[in-house]
């Protein structure tokens, strides 16, 4: 029986999950030099959201809680 790995079966919302993960390890570096990810998270995120993902996977994604990120984006 052959086996499939995730990294085969690649989905949108799987493309828009590593874009947040991106951003938050971006988010300190940018910080650092004076510049503001805000619009460019929120991009993401409804962009993940547009790709059915959850509050949990979103928050977790940018290392926020579920609570935190809809707070902040789901306005």
């Amino acid at each position: 029986m052959a086996t499939t790995t995730r990294s085969a079966n690649h989905t949108p919302a799987d493309a828009v999950l590593g874009q947040l993960r991106s951003c938050a390890y971006d988010r300190a570096q940018w910080k650092r030099l004076g510049m503001d990810m805000t619009a460019r998270e929120q991009a993401w995120v409804k962009e993940a959201q547009a790709a059915g993902l959850s509050w949990t996977e979103i928050g977790k994604a940018l290392k926020v809680t579920k609570q935190a990120a809809q707070q902040r984006y789901g306005k």
